[in-house]
C-alpha cells in the first residue's frame, strides 16, 4: 500500500457535555479534508444525550455514533475497534477540543514524511471560554501561545489531547479505563506499548484549542481524589511489572506528574480566590487518595511478610 493510498478515521470521544461535545465535531465537520470514516463514541450510561448526533445537519454525515452494552467499556476500545478495519490512521479527540482547519492536514503530512512513526500525541496547551473564539485562530496568536517553561512544566493529565496512531501497528494493544478529567492516562499508555514497534512522540500542539467546560459537576475533592488514584494505581502496577515494561522510559511517569499537579494547584490556590475553593478541596482530595495508596502499599507489604 502506500503512503497516498492511507485512509484516515477520526474518533471522537463523548464524555457527559453535550455543548462541549457539539463543538468538538462541529470542528471535525469543518475540516477542509475530511476524514474518509468518523466514530462518535458514547458510554451507555450517557447515550440518551446523544440520541439525535447521528441525524444532526451540523454533523458529519459519515459520522457513526458507537454505544457499547457493555457498562464498563473502554471508549478507546470501542472507537478503535469500530475504525480498525476501515482506515490505516485513527485520530483520538476527546469531548471539548476544537481542531483547526489544517490540524487532519498536518497528520497526513507527518505520516507521509515519516514512515516509521507509528504513533503521536498531541498535548493542547490553548483554552478558551467560547468554541466561536477557537476559529481562525490566526497564526500570530498561535506563535505567541508558544508553550513557556511554566506550560512545559504543568502536569499533562490536566491538558487536553488528542493521539493519532497507525492501525498495523497496534496488534493486541492493551487500552485502560482513564477518569473523565484525563485522556492523557490512557494514551500515555498506548504510547509506551508502540514504542518498540516504531517510533512515537508526545508534542505540543497548536493546531487545536480546549473549550473550557462550565462549572464541574462533581466536587473538587471527587476529581483530585479520582485522578490522584489513578497515578497511584499505574505507579504501583509498574513497580510490580518491571519485567513487562523492560526498564523503558515511559511518557507518563507517575510521581513526577504527582508532583506537578500539587505546585500547579498550589499556585492556582494561591493565584485566584475565585477558585480558591474548589481549588483547596481538589487538594483534600489528592491527600486523600495519597493516604489511601499508602495504607493499600502497607497492607501488600504486610502480607508478603506473612507468607514468608
Amino acid at each position: 500500500m502506500t503512503e497516498q493510498a492511507l485512509r484516515y478515521g477520526v474518533v471522537a470521544l463523548a464524555r457527559q457535555d453535550r455543548r462541549l461535545m457539539d463543538a468538538t465535531v462541529a470542528s471535525i465537520a469543518r475540516l477542509p479534508d475530511a476524514p474518509d470514516a468518523m466514530a462518535l463514541v458514547v458510554s451507555k450510561l450517557r447515550a440518551h444525550l446523544f440520541a439525535d448526533a447521528a441525524s444532526n445537519p451540523a454533523f458529519p454525515r459519515q459520522m457513526r455514533v458507537v454505544t457499547s452494552d457493555d457498562v464498563d467499556s473502554l471508549p478507546l476500545a470501542d472507537g478503535f475497534r469500530a475504525m480498525a478495519g476501515k482506515v490505516d490512521v485513527i485520530v483520538f479527540v476527546p469531548e471539548g477540543v476544537v481542531l483547526d482547519p489544517d490540524y487532519l492536514i498536518s497528520i497526513r503530512e507527518t505520516t507521509e514524511r515519516w514512515q516509521d512513526i507509528v504513533g503521536e500525541l498531541d498535548v493542547i496547551h490553548r483554552v478558551v471560554d467560547d468554541a466561536r473564539l477557537a476559529q481562525n485562530f490566526s497564526e500570530t496568536a498561535k506563535r505567541e501561545t508558544q508553550p513557556s517553561l511554566l506550560r512545559a512544566w504543568r502536569p499533562r493529565t490536566l491538558c487536553a489531547n488528542v493521539l493519532w496512531v497507525r492501525v498495523e501497528a497496534c496488534g493486541n494493544l492493551k487500552f485502560m479505563a482513564f477518569p473523565q478529567t484525563s485522556e492523557y492516562l490512557a494514551f500515555s499508555a498506548l504510547l509506551d506499548q508502540l514504542r518498540p514497534r516504531g517510533r512515537t512522540r508526545v508534542v505540543s500542539s497548536n493546531s487545536a484549542v480546549q473549550v473550557r467546560a462550565g462549572p464541574e459537576r462533581r466536587s473538587g475533592f471527587e476529581a483530585g481524589r479520582e485522578l490522584y488514584g489513578a497515578l497511584s494505581l499505574i505507579g504501583e502496577w509498574r513497580d510490580r511489572s518491571d519485567v513487562a515494561f523492560e526498564n523503558r522510559a515511559s511518557y507518563l511517569e507517575p510521581r513526577s506528574e504527582k508532583i506537578r499537579l500539587f505546585g500547579e494547584q498550589i499556585v492556582r490556590y494561591l493565584g485566584s480566590s475565585a477558585t480558591r475553593s474548589h481549588v483547596g478541596s481538589f487538594i483534600k482530595g489528592m491527600w486523600a487518595a495519597r493516604r489511601e495508596a499508602s495504607v493499600s502499599r502497607s497492607r501488600i507489604h504486610e502480607d508478603i511478610r506473612k507468607m514468608r
